[in-house]
């Protein structure tokens, strides 16, 4: 008798927890269903590049690096305002080594060049990860053959070294295919760029080649929510959660940071391929007899919690720490920020989206300081 007691009590809880769950879907149907221009669901189409966007591609369009900055100058670097006797020091990176929202002649680069009386290229690409910065190094570096030789980041760009196609990163960019490395047995293994031709772009339009992009891509494995049943799985879904918090197309979520919420220097793997992009920078500078310095370059965010605090975030301090346990040169651009702005008022002039006019010309002011602490200069 209480065994049978037992049994319908069970049920009860049972019949009680489905009908509540079915409750919850049918709500969480109406709120997606009533809401859903306010969240970003998954659909092959947002990866397929647009005709304007394909154009653009094929101007830029690079078969080692995806795309790359395109400049009839000396090197391929980009226009300087003075062309100085002696060459000095070549840099690659991302838009914040190229200068993203500045002048040509308003570059750190540029009023580096100024002080030191030498020239210093500019070979910074938007939007490239440290992995196509490296490979731009590899390939333009041997023509230049500079005394110094920076490769420069933020700590956002490991999110890009585990990238193949811009798209399944950030959905809105007009960017295309890239290479990417992986660990592999001897070192990192390098995967090329997908697309090998220019005539190849047009792939990008076809839902079934996206596809096969992702094969080799962490982000597209990390996917937006589907609009489908179960409703209520959605509110489980990372990307949902971050436009809840954030909101769909917010300042929070742009082409400089696409994944607020999302820290690989956390992720074991991504972590050991942007530090072997380190060691193998710092090797083949060294084998060309060239000075190699790693250059840490700042978001807004960064640099205001170093002057609050006097703190690094952790992925930053994570990258420092390497560079010292290794013996490399490093110059940490959100130390020397925060170190010459005398409010957080001055400091907000120093960004305007990217680094401003007046933050580059503290950072080449603060590394003309470090080139001759380091005794890199002859003088």
């Amino acid at each position: 008798m209480r065994s049978l007691t037992a049994v319908k009590k069970v049920t009860g809880y049972f019949i009680i927890f489905i009908f509540i769950l079915i409750v919850m879907e049918v709500l969480s149907f109406l709120f997606f269903t009533l809401k859903s221009d306010q969240f970003t669901f998954y659909d092959r189409h947002l990866y397929l590049m647009k005709e304007s966007d394909l154009l653009a591609m094929e101007e830029m369009f690079d078969p080692l690096l995806g795309w790359d900055s395109q400049y009839i100058t000396k090197f391929g670097a980009r226009p300087k305002e003075i062309d100085y006797d002696e060459d000095l020091i070549s840099t690659f990176g991302d838009s914040y080594t190229y200068c993203d929202e500045v002048g040509d002649d308003e570059t750190w680069q540029a009023y580096l060049a100024r002080l030191i009386g030498k020239n210093v290229y500019n070979f910074g690409t938007p939007a490239h990860g440290t992995d196509q910065a490296y490979l731009k190094f590899t390939r333009d570096y041997p023509r230049v053959k500079t005394e110094i030789v920076t490769l420069g980041l933020i700590r956002e760009n490991i999110n890009r070294v585990v990238n193949v196609y811009r798209k399944f990163y950030y959905p809105p960019s007009p960017a295309g295919t890239k290479p990417r490395f992986v660990p592999g047995e001897d070192g990192l293994k390098l995967l090329p760029n997908p697309i090998e031709d220019v005539d190849e772009l047009t792939n990008l339009q076809d839902p079934d080649f996206i596809d096969q992009l992702g094969e080799n891509d962490y982000w597209y494995n990390t996917v937006y929510p589907v609009l489908e049943f179960p409703y209520l799985k959605i509110f489980f879904n990372h990307h949902f959660r971050m436009e809840l918090r954030y909101g769909k197309g917010s300042n929070a979520i742009n082409d400089i940071t696409p994944r607020p919420g999302d820290d690989l220097w956390t992720d074991e793997q991504s972590v050991e391929i942007m530090f072997s992009l380190f060691d193998m920078f710092v090797h083949d500078a060294g084998e060309y007899g060239a000075i190699p310095v790693i250059m840490i370059f700042p978001q807004k965010g960064d640099v205001v919690k170093k002057y609050r605090n006097n703190k690094n975030y952790k992925s930053i301090q994570k990258i420092i720490d390497y560079c010292r346990e290794k013996e490399y040169r490093y110059f940490d651009c959100n130390t020397a920020l925060a170190a010459a702005a005398g409010s957080i008022e001055e400091l907000n002039t120093y960004f305007a989206g990217h680094i401003s006019v007046s933050g580059n010309k503290v950072i080449a002011e603060q590394f003309y300081y470090y080139l001759i602490d380091n005794n890199l200069l002859n003088q």
